[in-house]
């Protein structure tokens, strides 16, 4: 699975919710690079819950105006969603590649698991520092793979 299990946070700062962060990546990743619609056992498959909770989430996200979901047909972000769900993967990729680079955290999948939990939590300023300590390809986070769980350029 893409990250562990994740808890349903809710926030009233104004930033989303890890849940709701972890929806708008996994349907990010899924829908690859022509942005097409992700379906709802795919997502269900990847974060490791039901069908039916999926479904769920999805009409809440559509009415947040974070997705367009049509059932039978998957769910694709809308600009506001894809914008928010970059900037998660781009922490994640930031993170990732400090623990790997900086850190030299390479065995197993550890390295992963760290930042799943860190992307949720750290600024956009911590992640600016961080990025200052290690290095960013131009590409990310498109070269993010979902069958590997990190980027194709990180060499573990």
């Amino acid at each position: 699975r893409l990250c562990a299990r994740f808890p349903m946070l809710e926030t009233t700062d104004g930033h989303l919710s890890e849940n709701v962060e972890m929806y708008l990546k996994v349907i990010l990743l899924l829908s690859g690079p022509g942005g097409d619609a992700a379906k709802t056992g795919d997502i269900s498959k990847e974060l490791g819950v039901s069908p039916a909770a999926v479904t769920e989430m999805l009409e809440r996200l559509q009415r947040d105006g974070l997705v367009n979901h049509e059932k039978y047909r998957g769910a694709k972000l809308s600009d506001n969603g894809r914008s928010r769900a970059r900037d998660i993967l781009r922490k994640h990729c930031i993170v990732e590649r400090f623990l790997v680079e900086a850190l030299d955290m390479r065995e197993g999948t550890e390295y992963h698991d760290q930042a799943c939990k860190m992307e949720h939590v750290i600024s956009d300023e911590l992640a600016r520092r961080l990025l200052k300590l290690g290095s960013l390809r131009s590409e990310c986070p498109d070269c993010y793979n979902l069958s590997k769980h990190h980027c194709d350029k990180l060499a573990v």
